[in-house]
Parts: C-alpha cells; sequence; structure tokens
C-alpha cells in the first residue's frame, strides 16, 4: 500500500538521492505484495508483519537498513556490519551515492 508522505519524503530529498530512493522504494514493493509505507523516524518504513527495512536520504548518501539485517541470509556478501560501518546510519549496504550503488533486485529481493 503507498503512503502519499514517501512521496513529499523523496520530493524534498537532495537531487542526487531521489532516483536512489525511488529505486529502493520500487524493489521493496515488489518484493511481497502485503508490504505497507509508512513513516517511522521521519524516513519511509516497510512493513509486513512489523518493520523489515527503512530507507532514508542525507546530504551526500542514502541507505537502506533493515530492521533484522542480522537475520537475513546474505549469500553474496552485501549486508554489512552495521556496527563495523559506522553505525545503523549506515544501514548495512553502507552508503549509497548513485544508482549503481544499489545491489540488483534479485539479490535484495
Amino acid at each position: 500500500m503507498s503512503d502519499p508522505r514517501i512521496d513529499q519524503y523523496i520530493g524534498k530529498a537532495q537531487p542526487f538521492a531521489q532516483p536512489i530512493l525511488t529505486k529502493l522504494r520500487e524493489i521493496i514493493r515488489k518484493a511481497h505484495p502485503g508490504i505497507t509505507e509508512t513513516i517511522k523516524w521521519g524516513a519511509p518504513a516497510f512493513e509486513y508483519k512489523g518493520q523489515i527495512c527503512i530507507i532514508a536520504g542525507f546530504k551526500q548518501h542514502c541507505v537502506l537498513a533493515f530492521s533484522k539485517g542480522e537475520l537475513l541470509d546474505d549469500p553474496h556478501g552485501y549486508l554489512h556490519s552495521i556496527k563495523a560501518d559506522g553505525g545503523p546510519a549506515m544501514g548495512q549496504l553502507g552508503m549509497m551515492e548513485s544508482l549503481k550503488d544499489i545491489p540488483s533486485v534479485k539479490v535484495l529481493t
């Protein structure tokens, strides 16, 4: 289910961040038809029987953080240790500065 507040969030994001956030949102929404959108802690959050992940845009990077990322299978080695990579503000995928920094749809889903 789409939340217009996320459209507003993306629209107010830095110009470089808008395509990144849009692409992440698209991938997340396609991952499961039951995913709903909301805003938590001032950023887009995605839920299905509890929170799955949150995306955020900052001045020079974007992040995707999984709520229980430590429980996810990561055969491709994309998920980083949050503690090792600068804390939760970096997300498990690190800082994304362009569309090329987003892992493939297959990997993310």
